[in-house]
């Protein structure tokens, strides 16, 4: 799929978002609806993300029933008396979370094999041994080869285990797998992003009992026999909100988004925001976050993406589009993903004043530069947003290649975009 990206002139002043909930927890919650012996309901559900229905047909290949009600709530319906399930990597490689099938469902069948997982390609290095020795110390029986990872469950054992870093996809896909059966299981050195809690939440509400600790970064499970189906609403999605507040000051608009219940999952991003001088305001009442991008002079910052509550990984692309707005240099460095950087050559291309080295994003809109129309790749999720929010800033029309990955995590992409930009599916 390809783009068409160029400035659009005389934005409207005041824009409104209204976002649906989080893709990074639903799809990790999809895979957890396996684990209740009944159905199981989501409501603020982004029905049109590719990445929901590539999840929704994984589901069914399996045998669960979905159901969507509306275009914001699902119904899911586990496979009943399951016993080996083999899915190919036909429909494992759509999405990296394919990998939560192994937690969700290994207790549950007497063999489960699962092509390898796919999802974003910004780095050849996301390993998913962190998982597998995860679950071989919880005493699953593991083995891959090359195209295929099969898990067998043997015997329940209490178990205390440290991961080795805090992965938000081990730290949730080891969860799935304890809550389940009798034994008690402390897991260290977990993750503790927003969608870790919603899942244990979700859990903790089917019945569960997970306990996080934050200050140790600890998760204490006590399987339990069963779990019951539950009604659960979404959490909204952070990156999104903090890529509209990117927009709003890229572009110098203001920027309202619906449906913030809670600034908390966000603290960091807005503490940024703050020290560049950026203007903002929350209204817990009416749950809409202000972006005020109209009065807003940016400062130059220098920030480092880390494990949360530290500033997220997938928000370094989007600001480092921002900052050519910054009055000065800045520097973004990505500890948790330093390989996501594949995207700056593509800006680079296009004139646009940044440039990487040891893992560190400079961006220089101080020095002369000049932007010029290409035609840009898009390497992941948000390295394709973050090329289509430089291609907003000219004139001439740029081509966005790739473009598929950006519909991963995006509702209602062209609609929403269309308030900062002109933008179109190429059909050539």
């Amino acid at each position: 799929m390809q783009l068409k990206v160029s400035k659009r002139h005389n934005l409207n002043n005041d824009v409104t978002i209204q976002l649906n909930g989080a893709k990074n927890a639903l799809l990790h919650l999809l895979f957890a609806s396996l684990l209740p012996n009944a159905k199981t309901v989501f409501n603020n559900v982004p029905t049109s993300l590719n990445d929901y229905l590539a999840v929704c047909d994984i589901l069914k290949v399996i045998g669960a029933k979905v159901y969507e009600q509306s275009n914001t709530s699902v119904e899911i319906t586990p496979p009943e008396k399951l016993s080996e399930i083999k899915v190919s990597t036909d429909y494992t490689r759509r999405t990296r979370t394919s990998l939560m099938l192994l937690g969700a469902l290994a207790k549950k069948v007497s063999k489960l094999i699962i092509g390898y997982p796919g999802g974003c390609s910004f780095s050849d290095q996301r390993p998913f041994d962190i998982h597998l020795q995860g679950f071989e110390a919880l005493g699953a029986k593991v083995y891959h080869d090359e195209y295929h990872i099969a898990i067998e469950y043997d015997t329940d054992k209490n178990t205390e285990y440290k991961l080795r870093y805090p992965s938000v996809g081990a730290s949730i896909n080891l969860m799935l797998y304890a809550a389940i059966g009798s034994a008690e299981v402390i897991l260290h050195n977990i993750a503790l992003e927003p969608e870790v809690i919603e899942v244990a939440s979700f859990i903790n509400q089917c019945g569960g009992w997970v306990r996080i600790d934050h200050n140790t970064r600890s998760m204490h499970i006590k399987g339990v026999v069963e779990l019951i189906g539950v009604n659960f609403r979404i959490m909204y999605d952070r990156i999104q909100t903090m890529t509209y507040a990117a927009l709003a000051y890229l572009h110098e608009v203001d920027v309202c988004i619906e449906g913030i219940d809670t600034k908390e999952y966000i603290d960091k991003p807005l503490r940024i925001l703050n020290e560049m001088g950026a203007h903002w305001r929350f209204d817990p009442a009416k749950q809409q976050i202000y972006f005020c991008g109209k009065i807003s002079k940016l400062k130059p910052i220098k920030v480092t993406a880390m494990p949360y509550p530290e500033f997220p990984t997938d928000m370094q692309p989007i600001f480092s589009v921002m900052c050519i707005k910054a009055n000065g240099p800045s520097e973004i460095t990505d500890t948790v993903y330093p390989e996501r950087v594949k995207y700056v050559q593509e800006l680079e291309r296009l004139g646009f004043p940044i440039s990487c080295y040891n893992n560190t994003i400079q961006i220089n809109p101080n020095k002369s530069y000049r932007l010029h129309a290409t035609t840009m790749k898009s390497y992941d999720l948000r390295a394709g947003m973050a090329v289509i929010m430089a291609a907003s800033l000219l004139d001439q029309v740029c081509t966005i290649t790739s473009a598929q990955q950006v519909f991963r995590g995006y509702q209602n992409l062209l609609e929403n975009m269309t308030n900062f930009m002109h933008i179109s599916i190429d059909d050539n």
